[in-house]
């Protein structure tokens, strides 16, 4: 193999030092020439790539998963996503790192991108940070091929349009920009629901399809997420694919879906939190108390179920 590599460097520090620094590729093309410094961007950019094998390209490659660390993102949902990432892919194919909304708009990231991912909070603070330009870099990202993950206010981020609140104190109904699944997010799907508080929280059960083999039933940590409806009673598409259902709600609406994007991109939206490890969670809060054992006894069926959804959406896990 070439034995050239690139270093990546964001606001003047070094990401990967020269004992550990890895190749970076893009469609089989490996650095040959010198990258030049993007005062814009505060990085290396405009590098240079020769064309390599792909089984020359996937030795000692490890593709990044992004997690949005900016405006919009609960410290405690940031927090449990990143930690449940790192447990569960294989560290010889990738690595987990924050990102925040300045990277995104500069749009080197997806060079080395397995997948981008946002957590629970609130989605007009993803919006007022990343503006124009990094909506369009999530976007085409995802149109190109990528993997979009995006769980309770990240779900709501990934639909063409949302109902939040409707009527309600907090409302929030308007059109999205990254429009990867074709229809409406409509939530609080279970009352009470408050920002910066676990009163409206819950354990939600849900019924997943998996991979292969039979629906698996679990209860799920939930709080503030919605359900996700295509546009028209009755109507199907052939991009969308329901992955999990509400079971305690009327006519068991859909609580995680997966839709193709583009040019074989994929966005998996939830309205639950299978990314939550319940021994992380405030157990001394009484809201939490009302529940948590019961989000114990199925954190097995939860792993598993956040296991596949990253299978799903190509990454390469721990087992």
């Amino acid at each position: 193999m070439v034995a050239v590599t690139e270093r990546t460097f964001s606001s003047n520090r070094v990401l990967l030092s020269a004992e550990r620094c890895q190749t970076k590729f893009r469609r089989n093309k490996v650095l040959v020439s010198p990258i030049k410094w993007s005062p814009q961007c505060g990085q290396w950019s405009h590098a240079h790539y020769a064309d390599l094998s792909t089984d020359e390209c996937m030795m000692g490659v490890r593709r990044i998963l992004y997690v949005y660390n900016g405006l919009g993102v609960s410290d405690v949902c940031r927090d449990q996503l990143f930690k449940t990432l790192s447990t569960l892919i294989h560290p010889d194919y990738h690595v987990v790192e924050y990102i925040k909304p300045e990277e995104i708009q500069c749009g080197l990231w997806k060079r080395n991108a397995a997948l981008i991912t946002f957590g629970g909070g609130y989605d007009e603070g993803f919006i007022g940070a990343l503006r124009k330009e990094g909506l369009k870099q999530v976007q085409t990202y995802v149109e190109s091929g990528g993997s979009y993950l995006g769980l309770c206010a990240g779900g709501y981020f990934g639909c063409d349009r949302i109902e939040f609140d409707k009527h309600g104190p907090l409302q929030v109904c308007d059109e999205r920009h990254l429009k990867f699944f074709p229809g409406i997010c409509r939530g609080p799907v279970f009352p009470g629901f408050k920002y910066r508080s676990f009163k409206g929280a819950s354990a939600a059960s849900v019924t997943y399809k998996p991979l292969s083999g039979q629906p698996v039933t679990f209860s799920s940590y939930y709080n503030g997420g919605g359900q996700f409806t295509l546009y028209g009673e009755g109507d199907s598409d052939q991009t969308v694919e329901i992955l999990a259902w509400y079971n305690s709600l009327p006519g068991t609406p859909a609580a995680i879906v997966k839709s193709v994007v583009g040019d074989n991109g994929l966005a998996i939206l939830t309205g639950i939190h299978p990314e939550y490890d319940s021994s992380l969670l405030a157990r001394d809060d009484p809201c939490i108390q009302r529940f948590v054992d019961t989000l114990d006894k199925w954190d097995a069926e939860r792993i598993d179920c956040f296991t596949d959804l990253l299978r799903r959406l190509r990454i390469t896990v721990n087992f």
